[in-house]
């Protein structure tokens, strides 16, 4: 059996755009290099480069940013159960699955402060 994680969808967004923009990156880094070898005005090719590397390290950027925004935002509105660690929607009182009151456990705890 392989392990896959169970992440967010706004996840693994943020894993392919990175994988697909570092692809890029170097394949765009690699055809500059072999395209300005066989050229006779090799710096300015390079400079051109170097300037293609930058705007997709840029572009990476702000996609980054974007999906991260996205990523803060869509959090999932749950919480764990410190009995059974079952995953428990907020704003409900008792865990489904073991019956652990969260409430109750509230008021206790401040009770004893």
């Amino acid at each position: 059996m392989r392990f896959i994680p169970h992440w967010r969808k706004a996840t693994w967004t943020i894993v392919i755009w990175t994988a697909l923009m570092a692809a890029l990156a170097i394949a765009a880094a690699n055809s500059g290099n072999q395209t300005c070898a066989r050229q006779t005005y090799a710096s300015s090719c390079a400079a051109w480069t170097a300037i293609d590397v930058m705007l997709l390290v840029l572009i990476w950027f702000i996609g980054f940013i974007v999906v991260g925004l996205i990523w803060l935002l869509s959090r999932p509105r749950r919480r764990l159960c410190p009995v059974c660690g079952h995953h428990v929607k907020k704003g409900l009182i008792a865990c489904q699955k073991c019956g652990y009151n969260f409430a109750a456990a509230a008021t206790a705890g401040a009770v004893s402060r």
